[in-house]
Order: C-alpha cells, then sequence, then structure tokens
C-alpha cells in the first residue's frame, strides 16, 4: 500500500491521501480511482451511508467525490483564509456535516466559527462563532469539542472539552495542559487513520500507540 499520509476505510472502500492526490481502493486493496489536482488535502472524511466522501485542505477547500460515479461532485473554500487544521465530521445519519473552522479576531488570534453543511448539498445551514479557539470535533452520541477560552489579552488560558448543539454547552476543564494537548494531538492522528506518516509527524508521546480516543468518554470522565 502507498504511504498515505491518511487512510481510512468502510467495508467497500478505502479512501487515502496524499496531500495533492485522494485513492480510492477497493476492499481487495486495490485502485479503482484516483483524483489529482488537490491542494494540502490531507484529512478524508467517509459519508455514513457510503455513497461519497469529502476531503478537508488545510487551506480550508473542500473537495467532494461520488463514489458511485467514481466522480468529482463539487468543491468549495470556507471563508477564513487562515491554515485550517481543525477536525470536521459527519452526521451518524450523514444528514449534516460539521465543520470547525479557524479565524483572525481583531487583535490577530485564533476563534472559532462551527458550521453545519447540508450532508447531501453542503449548502451552509448555520453558523456558530465563538470567541475561544476551537479545535475538534466529533460526533458520538452527540457532538463534542475540544477548545480553549481566552484571557482578556486574547491568550489562551483554559483548556476545555464541551458539548455542542448548536453552542459550545457545559465546558469541564483540564487542570493538565497537557492532558489536553495529547487529546487533540490523537485526535489528528485518529482522523488520518493512525497511519505510519501521521503518527511519525505527530507529536504524540508515544508514537506507537494507535489506540482510539473517545471525547465523550473523556467528557463522561470529567
Amino acid at each position: 500500500m502507498r504511504n498515505f499520509w491518511s487512510f481510512i476505510s468502510n467495508d467497500k472502500y478505502g479512501i487515502g491521501c496524499t496531500g495533492q492526490t485522494a485513492y480510492v481502493l477497493d476492499a481487495a486493496g486495490e485502485e479503482v480511482a484516483r483524483f489529482r489536482g488537490l491542494s494540502y488535502a490531507y484529512d478524508p472524511y467517509l459519508k455514513p451511508n457510503g455513497e461519497l466522501f469529502v476531503v478537508k485542505s488545510k487551506e480550508g477547500r473542500f473537495y467532494v467525490f461520488d463514489l458511485k460515479s467514481m466522480q468529482p461532485v463539487m468543491r468549495f473554500k470556507n471563508f477564513h483564509e487562515t491554515t485550517q487544521d481543525t477536525g470536521a465530521c459527519f452526521s451518524h445519519d450523514g444528514k449534516y456535516f460539521y465543520d470547525v473552522e479557524s479565524r483572525y479576531n481583531a487583535k490577530n488570534h485564533f476563534t472559532s466559527d462551527i458550521v453545519t453543511y447540508d450532508g447531501e448539498t453542503f449548502a451552509e445551514l448555520s453558523r456558530v462563532s465563538s470567541p475561544d479557539w476551537v479545535m475538534e470535533i466529533s460526533c458520538e452520541n452527540g457532538l463534542y469539542v475540544l477548545g480553549c477560552t481566552r484571557d482578556e489579552k486574547g491568550i489562551a488560558d483554559r483548556e476545555y472539552i464541551a458539548r455542542f448543539d448548536g453552542e459550545i454547552r457545559d465546558r469541564k476543564f483540564f487542570a493538565d495542559k497537557g492532558e489536553f494537548w495529547e487529546a487533540v494531538r490523537r485526535m489528528s492522528v485518529q482522523r488520518a487513520g493512525f497511519t505510519d506518516k501521521a503518527m511519525e509527524w505527530s507529536y504524540l508521546k508515544d508514537k506507537s500507540d494507535k489506540t482510539p480516543i473517545s471525547l465523550e468518554k473523556i467528557f463522561s470522565e470529567k
């Protein structure tokens, strides 16, 4: 198998990304399609019904591909001219696609928008702006986010995990900053499918540990 930066799969297809190209493999690992001309596109997301996948780029671009026709469907870009290393996810039923979009405030500090897109047309349905710096979002039994608040000078000061249901609720703060940042880093490599390349370039304490992380579990234990 190629040395993909990220690789995710379901029972029919595997999606591998190199940054410039997205590859589709069948269940036997044979290539059935490839899509070139992408830009810094490392994070793939399979729709739960298996009919399409989305690749998010570090430039805030989204590339949508149909797995039935093996054709590109659309591409679009979010509003913000900043590096987009943040998470995204489909709802369990595939009806919605959620994305965390980083943006700069007037003091040139990262703040965030949490955007809900239609999971079929990818039309924007809602945009919730937060003064917090939100980094990750996960759909489990509900939506959970990892982020941090800012003090009066705009400096990130308190790291938390919280629920999201149209607004950020029930923040639970980390006593240990290291625990928070380890969770953020692990979510990043988990999105990439714990590939060897993603692990190698991560800042995880143990680069051999590919144990999945659950934001719901972290939240319930806080």
